[in-house]
């Protein structure tokens, strides 16, 4: 148990070996969030055609502090017990080393550089000292004495940016839909898409980006024509779901392209119903559409 205690007094009681105090100084700039307002841009709020685009833009204020600052290090090489084992023989020879080389230092009235003289002695006091490492520049530890931090300038940076990747939030009384800007803030918005045809009944539709105080709100209107429109397209795929046919693929193309006027859908629901009929399914519809823009 006694030489337990020994032992931990040699442990708990050993210290770092001082190498030297460093300051080091710098600029160091914080900046800190202040307000962040978003806006939708469209370029008409009266909405006739199913496509439309919207950007949305977001103004980031924020504050600049830039300080002067000046840190005080201490360096020192910290104490590893198992090293002793090492250095203790090594402080005993450079003892004599140091010895030797103060001695003809003495006799050469010290024109040998005084580091090189005392640094030997230094080396083998602390190798030789159970309770301390020798000095080692590639091996310290760096610890902060002190900070002394000055403000040299404040200023506020205002920038209006794209809105990339935020959630545009569409409402129209009960509905509501979630969509996401690209990585320009834009979006592009088809209310022919399934997702968004729920909103063709409505009248005005309420555009959201943000929470909050930094909400913002946009309305679109869409015109009795468009809502018309979109609720005769209803009807006539609700007809041609009801007999898929050669026939009604042809009216119900001719009745969306020619009459509705959504030509960039009827393509597209031309396309995805073609795609899995064959030859002589497409080859009588051809005709009859055909036949339907002669008459």
């Amino acid at each position: 148990m006694k030489y337990f205690s020994l032992l931990m007094i040699f442990f708990t009681t050993s210290c770092a070996n001082y190498l030297r105090t460093e300051s080091l100084a710098g600029p160091e700039k914080k900046i800190a969030a202040e307000q962040l307002e978003y806006f939708i841009l469209v370029s008409n709020d009266i909405v006739s055609t199913p496509q439309i685009s919207l950007s949305v833009e977001q103004l980031d204020m924020r504050r600049v502090d830039e300080f002067h600052v000046i840190t005080d290090y201490d360096y020192a090489t910290p104490y590893v017990a198992s090293r002793e084992l090492m250095e203790f023989p090594v402080g005993v020879v450079l003892l004599a080393c140091g010895i030797t080389v103060n001695v003809i230092d003495l006799a050469l009235l010290g024109l040998l550089p005084n580091h090189f003289a005392s640094g030997i002695l230094d080396d083998s006091l602390s190798g030789m000292n159970p309770l301390l490492n020798m000095e080692s520049d590639s091996r310290f530890e760096r610890t902060i004495v002190k900070v002394e931090k000055k403000k040299i300038h404040s200023h506020k940076e205002v920038k209006r940016l794209p809105a990339r990747e935020v959630t545009v939030t569409l409402r129209a009384g009960s509905l509501s839909q979630k969509l996401l800007t690209d990585s320009k803030g834009q979006l592009q918005l088809d209310f022919l898409e399934p997702s968004l045809a729920k909103f063709s009944s409505a009248r005005t539709i309420e555009l959201s980006v943000g929470s909050g105080a930094n909400t913002a709100v946009k309305s679109l209107t869409l015109t009795r024509g468009l809502a018309f429109r979109m609720e005769e397209l209803k009807q006539i795929l609700e007809a041609y779901k009801r007999v898929k046919n050669t026939e009604s693929l042809a009216l119900a193309i001719y009745s969306i392209e020619k009459e509705l006027g959504f030509v960039k859908y009827a393509v597209s629901f031309e396309k995805k119903e073609l795609r899995t009929r064959d030859e002589s399914f497409i080859r009588n519809y051809k005709k009859q559409l055909k036949d339907r823009y002669k008459r």
